[in-house]
């Protein structure tokens, strides 16, 4: 059977391998709350033609569970953080390393993607862009980095506060875009 693309749902339960020869595009879904006392909540990923992976997870723990089996074709990471909790200063500077320590792990596993996609907090983007700079061991065939702002502003917050948002994003991508060419020279 052919199957391009798949969602899955990934719940409580004991872990289940995902296994399909044709499969290109997966997403997975995390819907395990953060009180969860869960270290692996997916199964190995058999996927050998898997060219793109989707993961939308409420934190960051929940990346590690994902363990894929070498995959030369898989080229695309398209992450988004869904939690919608609001943290002070201090709590959001300790998640964003967090955050992007768990994106590192990642993409240390997988090592073919070449585009990553972001939709996260901006802490997050901005810590990710100084470890890929800082470590050019880390992924050097990641071409480019696309990130988008999540969760908006609020309502009550200036007009200006997303433009500026977005120049620094801008910013952040074109520093990712500049390390890969970097790497390319050397």
């Amino acid at each position: 059977m052919q199957l391009r693309g798949l969602t899955l749902m990934v719940d409580f339960g004991e872990p289940r391998p995902v296994i399909h020869k044709s499969l290109q595009t997966l997403i997975l879904v995390f819907r395990i709350p953060w009180i969860a006392e869960i270290t692996n909540t997916l199964g190995e990923i058999v996927c050998p033609e898997l060219r793109r992976l989707e993961i939308l997870a409420p934190f960051s723990e929940l990346l590690s569970s994902t363990h894929l089996r070498p995959a030369q074709k898989l080229s695309e990471l398209f992450l988004v953080y869904t939690d919608s909790v609001t943290y002070d200063e201090e709590g959001a500077l300790f998640l964003n390393e967090k955050w992007a320590d768990s994106i590192v792990e990642l993409l240390r596993s997988i090592g073919t993607i070449k585009h990553v996609e972001l939709e996260s907090e901006i802490g997050v983007v901005s810590v990710l862009a100084e470890k890929l700079e800082a470590d050019p061991t880390l992924c050097p065939d990641v071409v480019s980095l696309h990130a988008e702002s999540c969760p908006p502003c609020p309502p009550e917050s200036a007009v200006r506060a997303p433009k500026r948002e977005r120049s620094l994003l801008l910013k952040l991508e074109a520093r990712v875009s500049e390390r890969y060419r970097q790497l390319r020279r050397e």
